[in-house]
């Protein structure tokens, strides 16, 4: 062994980056009905998705359809329970699901670290003489 082949990172391995997302998608095959699926994150060369209905094969080929985004067609990579991983034969942009507003990073998001928000504070004075803390 030669020590320049020794331990090369061709980036083959690595993963790309995911953007988490929630998209209602269509998916079809040649073995498969077309059917709702759930888009749970995106990155430049896969999705992965959940689907209540038949789940394809690892191996087959699909087509993801996105209505305001188009057709991309994929290879099942993987299966497990009901989520699937599909590499797509293109690209594509990630940045393109950057809706503000409308993502589970978004909406899931802590609010101001546990602070109690202005129009939730009491107006006036609460005090109660006849309560007593224990």
């Amino acid at each position: 062994m030669t020590a320049e082949g020794a331990g090369t990172d061709t980036g083959q391995n690595s993963r790309e980056p995911r953007v988490g997302k929630m998209i209602l998608a269509q998916m079809h095959s040649a073995r498969l009905p077309e059917h709702d699926v759930v888009i749970r994150n995106v990155s430049r060369h896969g999705l992965c998705i959940r689907s209540k209905a038949d789940l394809p094969l690892a191996g087959e080929k699909v087509t993801i359809t996105l209505q305001a985004f188009g057709e991309y067609q994929g290879v099942i990579r993987w299966v497990h329970r009901t989520n699937f991983g599909v590499r797509l034969n293109g690209e594509l942009d990630p940045t393109k699901f950057q809706f503000a507003g409308k993502s589970w990073d978004i909406a899931n998001r802590a609010v101001d670290q546990g602070h109690v928000l202005e129009h939730f504070k009491p107006v006036a004075n609460t005090y109660r003489p006849a309560l007593k803390p224990r």
